[in-house]
Formats: structure tokens, C-alpha cells, sequence
């Protein structure tokens, strides 16, 4: 049986109304539903938010002491090739050459208020050994085996980072953080052994890889060390001719920390 359409409207409303008027009631409801949600997301949010966390981080680095100790030597002409040979079969090596260490933080935070928390790094920023070589000559014993003569001034280094800052927590998941730093630079060369400390500012970031909701998890983090250059004193008299006195501090640090946090 046909029904005309106000009265599917009417039973639908439960009271007389117009098709302007079922389109004004919809559309208060719409906007209930969309505030119930805004609503239950924000409490959700609230909810959810990170009491403290620890992690610890492993990293690499870019920048740091060693380019400048690299520089160093090449202005100084420690950055020739030596050759060695051994029975016929020869290869030659060129320098300086530059080892460097992973870094290793231990990172601690308590959460102040919505926006802010209060946050810690301790831990090994850059570690790294890089040796020179100046040609003098070549020797060989016997035919049977040689290589290139001439001094290989070695400096080696590790920089310790103490930081003490706020991170402040974005609309999105990504925290920001900066701070104050203390850099501790133990170095030496080929026979003195000496410490630099040096005071910064460090810039960190951290996003959580996936909603950053559970108790365990891993994070992307990315720090900026900003510093003056840190006195290395080495001289010429126990570094085989080699010199210098300041090196570079600024580095880019970017790994993954391995997390344990408190949700509310």
C-alpha cells in the first residue's frame, strides 16, 4: 500500500514536521554524535598521556671531533699512502683514517604538566680514533716483505654527554626537547692522555614507532649537539710531529631507544 511521504517523516520524528524540519533534527544529532566523539578522544587522549619513561638509545653520528682532527692532518701532510708488500702481493692504505664508535645514551623523563615534562640524557656521544701518516721512505727485509716508513701520529677521543632539559609534547606524537649540556672529552695521543669539558646546548626529538601507548616500545630519536670547539692540545713532541689545539663539537645524532613507559 502506498504511503504518501509525510507520514514516513512524522513517524520517523514522532511529531508533525516538515522535510526542513527531519533536515534541522538530523543535523543537530550529527552535531551531538561529532561532539560525543571529539569529546571521548580528548578523554582518551588525556588518558593516555606518558607519566615517565626510560630508554636507552644507540646511535651514529655526524660531525664531531674527528673531522677536525682529519682536517688537521691533512694540513699537515699526514694524509699520504703507505704501501706494504709481502711476497709479490702488495696494498697500500691512504690516510688519515678515522674510526668512530656508535653512541649510547641512557634518557629518563618525568612528565610536569599537559605540555611539558623534565628530561635527562646521560651517556657516550662520540667515540673515535684517527691516524695520520707521513711518507719517508720504504723497507724491506730480505726481499720477502716491506712497507712505507714515516710517523703515524694516532689521536683518539671520546665525548661523554650530560643533559638536563624540557621536552614539550606536540599535537602530534613527536616530543621536543632542549636543554643545557656538559661535554666530557677524555683524548690522547700516541702518549699523553689529557680531559677537556666543554659546556652547550643540546636539541633532542623523540617519535614513537606506533601509537607510543604501551608499556615497552621502540622510538626514532634525533639529537643536536651544539658547542664551542673543545680545547685538544696535542703537540708535536709526543705526537710524532702532528699538532693541534682545538676540535669541533657540533655533531647530528640519530638511532633508535629502546623504551619503558608509564602511561596514566
Amino acid at each position: 500500500m502506498y504511503r504518501h511521504p509525510q507520514y514516513s517523516i512524522r513517524n520517523r520524528v514522532g511529531c508533525k514536521a516538515t522535510l526542513v524540519q527531519v533536515i534541522v533534527y538530523q543535523n543537530i544529532s550529527m552535531k551531538k554524535l561529532i561532539c560525543f566523539i571529539a569529546c571521548f578522544s580528548t578523554v582518551s587522549a588525556v588518558a593516555q598521556e606518558e607519566k615517565w619513561f626510560f630508554s636507552f638509545s644507540v646511535g651514529a653520528g655526524l660531525g664531531g671531533p674527528s673531522a677536525s682532527i682529519k682536517n688537521k692532518m691533512r694540513d699537515q701532510g699526514f694524509n699520504e699512502t703507505s704501501s706494504f708488500d709481502f711476497l709479490g702481493f702488495s696494498s697500500t692504505t691512504d690516510y688519515p683514517i678515522k674510526h668512530s664508535d656508535l653512541s649510547f645514551h641512557l634518557r629518563f623523563g618525568i612528565r610536569l604538566n599537559k605540555l611539558r615534562s623534565l628530561y635527562f640524557i646521560l651517556g657516550q656521544t662520540d667515540k673515535g680514533e684517527v691516524t695520520g701518516f707521513k711518507n719517508q721512505g720504504y723497507s724491506s727485509f730480505l726481499g720477502i716483505f716491506g712497507g712505507s716508513d714515516g710517523p703515524r701520529p694516532t689521536v683518539t677521543y671520546t665525548v661523554y654527554q650530560v643533559t638536563g632539559g624540557y621536552m614539550y609534547h606536540t599535537s602530534s606524537q613527536i616530543k621536543l626537547g632542549l636543554g643545557p649540556s656538559l661535554f666530557i672529552v677524555p683524548y690522547s695521543d700516541n702518549t699523553e692522555s689529557k680531559t677537556s669539558v666543554m659546556p652547550g646546548v643540546s636539541l633532542t626529538a623523540r617519535l614513537p614507532l606506533g601509537k607510543g601507548k604501551k608499556l615497552f616500545g621502540l622510538e626514532v630519536f634525533c639529537d643536536a649537539n651544539l658547542a664551542p670547539p673543545v680545547t685538544m692540545n696535542v703537540t708535536g713532541k709526543t705526537a710524532e710531529g702532528f699538532e693541534m689545539k682545538k676540535a669541533n663539537l657540533i655533531q647530528l645524532n640519530a638511532g633508535l631507544a629502546f623504551t619503558v613507559r608509564k602511561i596514566k
